[in-house]
């Protein structure tokens, strides 16, 4: 047979293949069999029946580098795909659309603020004046402890104040600010119309614009987390006779849950009264949820906000809420200034690139910067609450949408983002995502602008994107964050088929059975998916399944005591506490505590450290500053 160049190619090249795939298998074959006479060897000499014999040195570094890796992915029978737990089949998105201006500027981030970490990784060594003094490096270097009698800015505080400006426990700012005092007045204006509509109903769902003292004037005596655990003890809760659910608008996880139990609820006791307050866009979707209930309006702000619109889409929202402070600041009336900002990082950013400006500014007036964030030392954040003859510029998350009054807030800037946790059940976590904000948030932070006087909302985005790519109203927790301790909750409470739960907005498929396979895995659920003694052990403490499992875990080990320190620390907010410009000098102090094994044994370390010093009560000042002060925490 004659045979052409390019034929004999082919043939060539497809024995070449050939003899690759066996020398393949035969270099798999050859590991296999030699990790096979390791073991029977290293069994021999164990048992004594083998004498030690010389190790070969010589490697084929191929064979090392090769990994053999065997992956048993094991389902329990309840998740094999034939039953549904919920009618939302498909993961919510949450942005309107993910190709719009917003959306991209969100996942891109703040050009500004990658320059200011850069800056500051170059130079962590170089300490501003007033952060310095008191501490080690600044006694090093001559730098004086900062006067108690004097505020962040140098100014001279009054007597009463310079003793007791770090006690923020003395005044209630709500009670005792200007805006809750217009308030009063308002809802006392329609109160017997309130309670005539209260009593003639049992579901009532009370509607409000910002300001309308539906917060601040309504009584409240728990949060929804401590409801919940008391419907474990009372499906009924026969203790309580009526019930007001606050801030409904904000669609937190527990409130969501809490709907669908207290719909139940009012359904077997006709003696129970809930009363729900709610803003304007969600108010008519409370009340169908419950049966079309009446609807009470609370007149709102009497204060005009007029809303100013980007002109064109900003592409830098630290940049460009910067220099519309400095516009405000330098050529408007006065008033104070709030700035909406998504987080801990681009906050002091803000503050920090504010600051450096308008000190270039020759002659500009005085500015007090003033961050606000959860993380913040709680005296820091009161200083926002304090009465000052400088115009002050508070920076803040959208923590000040609801949950802070603040006189004198006349201009609102409002970048358009927040972070919100999401869900991802690819790896079964929750990560803080920034986002657009929604519409009904936007209008949330224009109305700060109008609580005690006339205002004006600067938005740094175009009318345009705020009509097409924001979201009507932001999408609920439960549908975008990891619902495992949920799912213990409701199985705990006899919901067998979450189907049959009343959710307003029911959570993604996918959501539901990873959480329900991480309680599989833990031993919280069974293989026909129903509650073990583990799970209905795990339910008694307000904890997320892990954490659970972990302390009872602890018991069988005999450390308890050690894992219930642990737990305790990683159900709060960090203890340690990094101040700008002092990240090196407060990752130094916290190596003081490291444990190399173990994230969680350095917070066990802490605490440990904490028990030792504060076993003194009297000396408990002394060391407050001695553990906390010098080491960050």
């Amino acid at each position: 047979m004659k045979i052409f160049p390019r034929e004999r190619y082919m043939m060539t090249n497809h024995s070449g293949v050939g003899e690759l795939k066996t020398r393949g298998k035969s270099a798999r074959a050859s590991a296999l069999n030699q990790d096979q006479d390791a073991w029977e060897t290293n069994r021999l000499m164990t048992s004594g029946v083998m004498a030690t014999t010389e190790v070969d040195t010589e490697f084929d570094d191929e064979l090392d580098a090769r990994v053999q890796i065997m992956v048993h992915n094991t389902k329990p029978p309840f998740l094999d795909g034939r039953v549904s737990f919920t009618t939302q089949v498909e993961m919510v998105a949450t942005v309107k659309d993910a190709t719009s201006d917003l959306a991209v500027c969100a996942r891109k981030g703040s050009e500004l603020l990658r320059e200011v970490r850069e800056q500051r990784e170059r130079s962590k060594m170089r300490k501003r004046f007033w952060e310095l003094g008191g501490s080690r490096m600044g006694d090093v270097m001559g730098i004086a402890a900062p006067d108690t009698n004097v505020d962040e800015d140098g100014n001279a505080l009054p007597p009463a104040a310079a003793a007791d400006s770090t006690n923020e426990d003395d005044v209630d700012y709500k009670n005792e600010s200007q805006f809750s005092t217009h308030m009063k007045k308002k809802i006392e204006a329609v109160r017997y119309e309130l309670m005539q509509v209260i009593r003639d109903n049992q579901i009532v769902v009370i509607v409000g614009e910002t300001g309308s003292g539906k917060t601040t004037q309504l009584t409240q005596y728990m949060t929804e987390g401590v409801l919940l655990r008391e419907s474990l003890r009372e499906a009924d809760l026969d203790t309580y006779s009526a019930v007001i659910m606050d801030e409904a608008h904000e669609r937190a996880l527990n409130t969501d849950v809490l709907f669908g139990i207290l719909r139940k609820v009012v359904q077997r006791r006709r003696d129970f009264k809930l009363i729900v307050t709610s803003a304007t866009l969600d108010a008519e979707k409370f009340a169908s949820f419950f049966g079309g209930v009446p609807l009470f309006t609370i007149p709102g702000r009497t204060f005009k906000v007029d809303t100013m619109y980007a002109k064109s889409p900003a592409e830098d929202y630290v940049d460009a809420a910067v220099k519309q402070v400095m516009t405000i600041h330098l050529s408007h009336p006065k008033g104070d200034i709030l700035v909406f900002m998504t987080g801990q990082e681009d906050i002091e950013a803000t503050c920090y690139v504010l600051a450096e400006r308008m000190g270039r500014v020759d002659g500009a007036p005085p500015l007090m910067v003033l961050p606000m964030y959860s993380q913040l030392p709680a005296d820091l954040q009161a200083k926002i609450f304090d009465a000052s003859d400088i115009r002050k510029c508070i920076v803040s998350t959208n923590i000040a949408e609801t949950s802070l009054t603040v006189d004198g807030i006349r201009y609102v800037i409002d970048a358009g983002f927040c972070k919100i946790k999401v869900y991802n059940p690819k790896i079964g976590m929750d990560a803080l995502q920034i986002t657009p904000v929604s519409q009904q948030n936007a209008n949330q932070r224009a109305g700060r602008a109008g609580r005690t006087g006339p205002g004006v909302c600067y938005r740094l985005y175009t009318e345009r994107q705020f009509c097409n790519e924001m979201m009507d109203a932001q999408v609920p927790e439960i549908q975008r964050t990891n619902l495992g301790y949920i799912v213990l909750l409701l199985k705990s409470l006899g919901v067998k088929n979450l189907l049959e739960f009343d959710f307003m907005d029911p959570p993604p498929q996918d959501n539901i059975t990873n959480s329900m396979y991480q309680l599989w895995v833990l031993g919280a659920l069974d293989n026909t998916g129903e509650l073990t003694d583990m799970g209905k052990r795990m339910i008694t403490f307000p904890l997320d399944p892990p954490l659970a499992k972990m302390l009872l875990f602890s018991e069988s080990l005999k450390c308890t005591a050690e894992v219930l320190i642990v737990v305790s620390m990683l159900s709060v907010p960090s203890v340690f506490f990094r101040p700008k410009d002092r990240e090196e000098e407060s990752d130094a102090a916290r190596e003081k505590f490291f444990v190399p094994e173990s994230d969680h044994l350095t917070l066990l370390n802490v605490y440990k450290m904490w028990e030792v010093l504060f076993n003194g009560m009297d000396r408990i000042h002394i060391y407050m500053g001695r553990l906390g002060v010098f080491n960050f925490i």
